[in-house]
């Protein structure tokens, strides 16, 4: 959060000391938050520009781009849809917790408590052990959903409803988990489907595995690894990028539009 003085500048003493001499060599640096990250970027978190606060222009898109922003977009909604369960005779499927994450941090507004809201479109669960449950902060309860047709054949393939987690604004994401529920590890989910939304009308694909069985614990209240996801994007209008003659800055093109 500071930046070193220009000389002369000089410690009290024959070695520097950071309690001691900070206001003697250093001055405060502008934070990131006052630098406006071009499209298809986000903020780094508790990132400061190259100059001290005082100065003009104390963040500058060419200094400080790679120290602050980050590739990326912001979501307001994303939808976690899980398309097969550990045990393929499973009819039902449940999470403990579901977290999401951005440079190792829960995202602000995803957790019940902070304004999260959890939903099922058209999900088939019990009233004990609906959607907001994956967002209480209580590994003790979860969320289920559960295919209407319990009758299973070999071949037979359950469908699921995708569990659903609006924010109360916009933040950006990288990482996401979820934790294992109470009981019944066959209802782990170990295939599935993440999707992104900036808006709850546009959706990009942010993850996609068909079975990690692998890689989710079967110790119950366990949480699984942190799956990074896919950086969608807005592809800007080819007068955004100066000398280009493709309207796309996303090698995938424009994922989201």
């Amino acid at each position: 959060g500071y930046v070193l003085k220009p000389p002369p500048a000089f410690c009290d003493g024959t070695e520097c000391d950071a309690g001691r001499d900070l206001d003697r060599c250093c001055f405060p640096a502008m934070p990131c938050t006052n630098l406006t990250c071009p499209q298809n970027f986000v903020h780094r978190p508790n990132q400061y520009c190259a100059k001290a606060a005082h100065l003009p222009n104390a963040c500058n898109l060419v200094v400080d781009l790679d120290t602050c922003c980050d590739r990326g977009m912001v979501f307001s909604d994303l939808r976690f849809l899980p398309v097969k369960a550990r045990s393929a005779s499973s009819y039902q499927v449940q999470v403990g917790e579901f977290n999401l994450y951005f440079f190792d941090t829960i995202v602000a507004g995803s957790k019940l408590d902070e304004g999260g809201v959890a939903f099922s479109i058209d999900g088939n669960y019990p009233d004990r052990e609906s959607p907001d449950k994956a967002i209480d902060r209580v590994p003790g309860t979860k969320w289920l959903d559960e295919d209407p047709d319990p009758i299973y054949f070999p071949g037979r393939i359950f469908e699921f409803k995708a569990l659903s987690v609006r924010l109360p604004e916009r933040k950006p994401v990288d990482e996401f988990s979820y934790l294992t529920a109470d009981d019944e590890e066959a209802r782990d989910p170990v295939g599935w489907r993440l999707e992104g939304s900036p808006d709850g009308v546009h959706w990009a694909l942010l993850h996609e595995v068909v079975d990690v069985s692998a890689s989710v614990p079967t110790d119950r209240f366990a949480e699984t690894p942190r799956f990074r996801i896919l950086v969608p994007c807005y592809a800007p209008r080819e007068l955004y990028i100066p000398y280009s003659n493709s309207t796309y800055t996303c090698l995938e093109g424009d994922v989201v539009s």
